[in-house]
């Protein structure tokens, strides 16, 4: 009998366990997907503010720029408009992402923006005011 609540306790034991942590790993690998698009997007975002230098102005640096094949995950949406904007949704968590290009003094700066919070990268993050 001891030896049966013993291995009762060690199975609630490994349940609770588990129930911490496995949400804990789903963010982490929806961040990973995440954080994983935005790097390989770095060439269309710097093949859209090459545009966009050249032209003087981001409208119509996305036209016909095709989007590129991303390795692993495979969003259920890649969108590169022509203003220069990529929008990013899909994944494990169903998280979007927004790259923004602004030009401004002859640069090209890039926002991104994007959720659920913990499903994207810290700078992507839409801070919400505390009321």
């Amino acid at each position: 009998m001891k030896s049966f609540i013993l291995d009762c306790l060690g199975a609630i034991a490994i349940v609770a366990i588990a129930s911490l942590t496995v949400p804990f790993f789903a963010d982490y690998r929806a961040r990973a997907e995440s954080g994983g698009w935005l790097a390989q997007m770095q060439d269309t975002q710097q093949l859209i503010a090459a545009r966009a230098l050249k032209a003087g102005t981001l409208s119509g640096a996305g036209i016909g720029i095709d989007t590129p094949q991303l390795e692993s995950s495979v969003p259920d949406l890649l969108r590169i408009e022509d203003s220069g904007m990529i929008i990013i949704k899909g994944g494990h968590a169903g998280q979007t992402l927004l790259l923004i290009p602004a030009l401004s003094e002859g640069r090209i700066s890039w926002t991104c923006i994007g959720g659920p919070d913990d499903a994207v990268p810290e700078h992507c993050r839409i801070a919400m005011p505390q009321s």
